[in-house]
């Protein structure tokens, strides 16, 4: 209820009438005030940005939701016969919780506070000089209020926010008027915007009260105390919003998390690391360290023994490389025979430049595809960009090394898997992150010697017409690569297919018969069950641009290729380390079938993307991500790196996505607008490859909370 503050006899000459009377001061709990926060909490939980909608989780303080219980419950509207002024004011930062504008405390004990009459005479002189809303804004706000806004006038200049200080006021509001102090104006931010709806909330009830909107006979102070205690001046409304601010900043200031890096076991079992979280209090550009020692072995693929030459007694004696051994042993010449020896031999010159080339290869190809933050109002500026270190050293395996790595060597074009022999990663225990080993043959670390996203078939001279041997390739094409349609977590591959002929005829007819070749592969896909053939299939015509000169005719040439996901040649080193780091294989072995979930699925499934959804799971298929048949790390990849972040700070929800800018968060919580540049995050470095034609999942891009992840 409003208070009677003077009376007709006390009218100052030349005052409006609106102003005829002492402007009084009111309190909290009036149920104007209750009312407007109630409104405002209504529109901006309506209005505001989708994240923190989709999330659910905001700050109680910043919102206006009381801590001691809602303040939506069984409010009163004001009642309208009463038309003696008030002010109602929104407490300026850095005010004191309890200190009045020396105005309000003269009186009696229990009468109203007033507004200076210096104050009330500026603001007659400005009413109606503000700036309309918005466009835009202005249709949502009255979409939400339910009434005309077009008298509004936003005022936010140095008179309005002198006037703002003079009553230690954020923004208030007379008739249709609404002044703001500096920087308190930000309906682009949920707290701007609440504050803005509170302050519309007055202007609708001052019309109600008073008649029309152009004639609204009170004035009104926004008054957002959202811990209302017993107090009648008003405290910080953004007190709560800070003190969650500083409390991630003093979260930050203590870390590293843990003061020592710690373990990680990967999913399954297998693979093992430390992990250690280094914020960083400034600028929140944290760094998730993922450190692992690799005591590296030379191994020789052929040995001698007692002056014959055998396979090394640690590598399986499959059929294969028994049969190399015996036709080395075979060769009756000597020099020709050591020379063959020595290309599955190391020598000391070779070892030490492929380990840093190995060491550079995982660095790099593991670290920076993909950022997390923490998906928290307030919290929401601290980063981690993942940084992978590998102490990595020709030695016996040490305390503090995570994994023996035994490197054969094999000749340009061979690898272990040329005998029949797999590269792989073994742990002895379950729950050890320092029991592992790996195998790798020298030639892992370059591009595999043949292309498992890559296919042709060849047709006939001059013919589009598919051969019987081309249609038995294709539906193997369409079995290996369909993958799980209609599961959550399946992941289309792109596949562009390149019509190519042999150098007989002319230019321009030729680059036509590679088109038509091109056209009869996709209509085989398309016809035999190759999902969204329309959308992820395309063709190119290369015509004799390949094609060999002096082999006019030469079938290889008179072919199309299906390029799958770009086609990139594994690395198997790369891949391997994906086990190292706890992840499974996502392409089919065994008895595993397209479609099933692999060991990293629940990791993955625990993941959000910045929007706060979460990724729908990894399951077997043939594509191009590194844990298959290509060398894209894609976010379910960092699986085991978001567990280890989440379980060495034990904070959460970490998201995929970029943080905040710290002083974004801080305009938040009413800090002025920092001077000069500012550094926000630098995107993740681009993966191998080009990106999918459909988003992987996880990469969606989100909001400024926290957006596209690599």
């Amino acid at each position: 209820q409003a208070r009677p503050g003077g009376s007709a006899a006390g009218k100052r000459p030349g005052a409006p009438g609106y102003l005829q009377a002492r402007l009084a001061v009111s309190q909290p709990q009036d149920a104007e005030e209750r009312e407007a926060d109630r409104i405002a909490g209504e529109v901006s939980r309506a209005l505001r940005t989708p994240a923190r909608s989709a999330s659910g989780r905001e700050c109680r303080d910043c919102s206006g939701e009381a801590p001691h219980g809602s303040l939506e419950p069984a409010i009163t509207p004001p009642q309208k016969p009463t038309l003696a002024p008030r002010l109602m004011r929104e407490t300026r930062p850095g005010s004191a919780a309890g200190t009045a504008p020396a105005s309000a405390t003269k009186g009696a004990d229990a009468g109203p506070h007033h507004v200076p009459v210096a104050t009330e005479q500026r603001i007659a002189a400005r009413r109606g000089q503000g700036a309309p809303l918005d466009p835009g804004l202005r249709a949502q706000l009255e979409t939400r209020l339910g009434r005309d806004l077009s008298a509004v006038r936003i005022h936010t200049d140095a008179e309005a926010d002198s006037m703002c200080a003079s009553m230690q006021a954020r923004a208030f509001t007379v008739g249709n008027d609404v002044y703001f102090c500096a920087g308190s104006y930000a309906p682009a931010s949920d707290t701007g915007l609440e504050l803005l709806a509170h302050e519309l909330a007055h202007v609708g009830q001052q019309a109600d009260a008073g008649g029309p909107q152009s004639a609204a006979p009170k004035l009104q102070r926004d008054f957002w105390d959202t811990l209302f205690g017993d107090s009648r001046a008003p405290v910080d409304p953004m007190a709560g919003c800070r003190r969650e601010l500083d409390a991630s900043a003093q979260w930050a200031t203590a870390g590293p998390y843990p003061a020592a890096p710690r373990g990680i076991v990967g999913a399954g079992g297998i693979g093992g690391f430390d992990a250690q979280y280094r914020a960083d209090p400034l600028a929140g550009d944290g760094v998730l360290a993922i450190e692992q020692g690799v005591a590296a072995q030379f191994k020789d693929t052929l040995v001698r023994n007692a002056g014959v030459i055998a396979p090394h007694p640690d590598l399986p004696a499959t059929p294969e490389i028994r049969t190399l051994a015996s036709r080395m042993n075979a060769i009756p010449v000597a020099v020709v025979r050591n020379a063959l020896l020595a290309r599955y031999q190391w020598t000391p010159a070779e070892q030490a430049p492929w380990l840093v080339r190995l060491e550079s290869l995982i660095e790099t190809t593991w670290g920076g595809r993909h950022s997390f933050f923490l998906n928290r109002p307030r919290w929401n500026w601290l980063g981690a960009e993942v940084r992978v270190d590998l102490d990595i050293g020709q030695r016996a395996k040490a305390a503090t090394d995570h994994l023996v790595v035994e490197i054969y060597k094999t000749p340009p074009g061979e690898s272990l898997r040329s005998f029949d022999i797999s590269h792989e990663v073994g742990s002895g225990s379950t729950t050890d992150p320092a029991d592992q080993t790996m195998r790798l043959a020298s030639t892992t670390a370059g591009p595999k010697e043949y292309d498992l996203l890559r296919q042709s078939v060849e047709f006939d001279y001059d013919s589009d017409a598919l051969t019987g041997t081309a249609i038995a390739t294709l539906n193997g094409f369409i079995a290996r690569f369909n993958g799980a349609v209609g599961n959550a977590a399946h992941q289309e591959v792109r596949v562009e297919i390149v019509g190519h002929t042999s150098a007989a005829g002319s230019e321009h007819y030729n680059v036509d018969l590679s088109r038509r070749r091109a056209e009869a592969v996709r209509t085989h896909l398309e016809r035999h069950g190759f999902a969204n053939t329309a959308n992820r299939v395309h063709i190119r015509a290369r015509g004799e641009a390949e094609a060999d000169p002096t082999q006019p005719r030469r079938a290889s040439d008179q072919r199309a290729d299906l390029v799958v996901d770009g086609g990139g040649r594994m690395v198997t080193a790369a891949h391997e380390w994906g086990h190292a780091f706890g992840l499974d294989d996502e392409y089919v072995t065994g008895a595993t079938r397209v479609g099933d979930p692999v060991d990293h699925d629940a990791m993955t499934r625990a993941m959000t993307d910045a929007n706060g959804v979460h990724l729908p799971g990894a399951i077997k298929e043939h594509n191009g991500g590194i844990m298959s048949f290509g060398n894209e790390v894609r976010p379910q990849h960092y699986a085991t790196f978001h567990h280890a972040l989440a379980s060495v700070t034990a904070q959460s929800p970490w998201a995929l996505g970029l943080h905040k800018p710290k002083w974004q968060v801080a305009m938040e919580c009413g800090a002025p607008s920092p001077p000069g540049d500012w550094p926000v995050p630098a995107p993740a470095r681009p993966v191998p490859g080009a990106g999918p034609a459909n988003p992987v999942p996880g990469t969606t891009p989100g909001n400024d909370d926290g957006s596209a992840v690599a």
